[in-house]
């Protein structure tokens, strides 16, 4: 749209149309910029949330894991191999818990570069079908 309007407002083919087909392009150009700036800011949003969402669930995992682990090692009595072994098991967990948190962050940023290379899909397909529409006008 504004390539053909520019065009035709550089041509001076209908002088009295240039006031139309400036705000015209002007609505056009803001449009896209609206519904791009859309896309990106739905898939941050969802990205926000599912860090959110990842994160509480990770860590209530921990906290329900390592709570037992935790009493025992407080337990009276517990000799130095029992602690050494319960110290063995929430090094583990913890090492669990950090590969399951790295692992939920790797694939929420895979879906967000996705979705930005959706948008920028979608936004080319736009760019394309608008010069078809002016190729037939």
């Amino acid at each position: 749209m504004a390539g053909g309007g520019s065009l035709a407002v550089a041509t001076g083919y209908r002088p009295d149309w240039n006031q139309k087909i400036g705000a015209a392009i002007l609505v056009a150009i803001f449009l896209d910029s609206v519904s791009a700036n859309y896309k990106r800011l739905l898939a941050e949003v969802q990205a926000g949330y599912a860090f959110e969402f990842l994160r509480e669930r990770v860590s209530r995992g921990y906290n329900r894991s390592l709570d037992p682990l935790l009493k025992q090692m407080k337990k009276a009595g517990a000799d130095a191999a029992s602690q050494q072994g319960i110290q063995s098991s929430i090094d583990a967990l913890q090492q669990l818990t950090h590969k399951e948190l790295t692992d939920g962050i790797r694939q929420i940023r895979e879906r967000l570069a996705d979705a930005d290379l959706k948008a920028l899909e979608a936004l080319a397909l736009d760019n394309e079908r608008a010069a078809i529409q002016q190729g037939h006008q």
